[in-house]
């Protein structure tokens, strides 16, 4: 939006005026806090001489994707069992792991795990007893579990000779 306004030469004022908004209806717009309602992004798109599709454009192109090849692959001994990192972003607000657990690298005293975020696992092979706070889930193949990782958990016994699931610490920023 702040593209097309300064291409125009105009100020954030003018703009808003000529959309029927507030001046602080359009900051927000053009900060990305807010999303504009269709009928506001209508009178903008008039204010502006551009069609709306233009202004969608912008926004999807700002969009962006982050594709990470497999950086590691640990043997994980504090947790006695293998981790692959699938991506180690700077700054990015969640880390997904693939783990491989066996009865030769599981240890049933395992760390018990406890950190802040949101954690999401989905198990793509085996079967095994997942602990959470004082509740244990039967997962197998295909089952996923969402949890707040603080409260304590962990793998708590394998039910397969092998389990390989996808963990995903989700973190915010703001803490």
């Amino acid at each position: 939006m702040r593209k097309y306004r300064r291409k125009h030469e105009i100020t954030a004022t003018e703009l808003a005026h000529a959309a029927g908004i507030s001046l602080g209806m359009l900051s927000k717009i053009e900060k990305g806090i807010i999303s504009p309602s269709l009928g506001t992004l209508h009178s903008l798109s008039e204010a502006l001489a551009v069609p709306i599709s233009a202004l969608l454009r912008r926004a999807q192109a700002e969009r962006t994707a982050v594709f990470t090849k497999c950086v590691s692959s640990i043997a994980g001994d504090k947790y006695a069992h293998v981790i692959e990192t699938i991506s180690s972003v700077d700054g990015f607000v969640f880390q997904p792991l693939i783990i491989t657990l066996t009865h030769d690298n599981f240890n049933k005293s395992s760390e018990i795990l406890s950190e802040a975020g949101i954690k999401f696992i989905f198990i793509f092979d085996g079967e095994m007893e997942y602990n959470h706070g004082d509740k244990i889930y039967d997962m197998a193949t295909g089952d996923s579990l969402q949890f707040d990782a603080i409260i304590p958990h962990g793998p708590k016994r394998l039910n397969s000779s092998r389990v390989k699931y996808l963990s995903i610490l989700s973190v915010d920023r703001n803490n």
